[in-house]
């Protein structure tokens, strides 16, 4: 058994390979990643106000928007999009976080009381969940 070197002939060599393919195939993974640019986004955080509309059909609406990231930092630069009553309204935060948005034209009702729908969209280099709530603020009809 002393003289008999075959289990080692070619050893080194293919470990050595081995390594360079297997850190390689790890730089291909890695800059992939990287490329996604967010591997686990944070929450978001959206309030409106006021959260309760008294309207008259036709009117027009404003709301002021908050939003935050999970952690309690404002969002600067989100979209924010506000949506029912036949009408909508959209804005962009600030460097506080906060915008305003009115609606474009009159509400429009299908019954006494409706809800409006709020979703924001942080900007992509934030690294957030974009957030929904599909009964944000409550409207009622004036004279309803």
């Amino acid at each position: 058994m002393r003289g008999d070197t075959r289990g080692v002939v070619g050893l080194p060599l293919k470990l050595t390979v081995m390594t360079i393919v297997g850190i390689a195939a790890l730089g291909v993974l890695l800059s992939g990643l990287q490329s996604y640019g967010c591997i686990a986004p944070r929450g978001t955080q959206a309030t409106a106000s006021p959260t309760s509309l008294l309207l008259s059909e036709g009117s027009r609406y404003t709301l002021r928007v908050q939003v935050r990231e999970s952690g309690g930092n404002p969002v600067e630069k989100a979209t924010v999009i506000i949506g029912g009553l036949g009408t909508g309204a959209t804005g962009v935060t600030d460097r506080l976080g906060q915008a305003t948005a009115t609606s474009g034209s009159g509400a429009r009702f299908q019954g006494d009381e409706e809800y409006l729908s709020l979703e924001i969209k942080p900007p992509p280099s934030a690294c957030l969940r974009d957030y929904k709530d599909p009964a944000a603020v409550k409207a009622v009809r004036r004279g309803g």
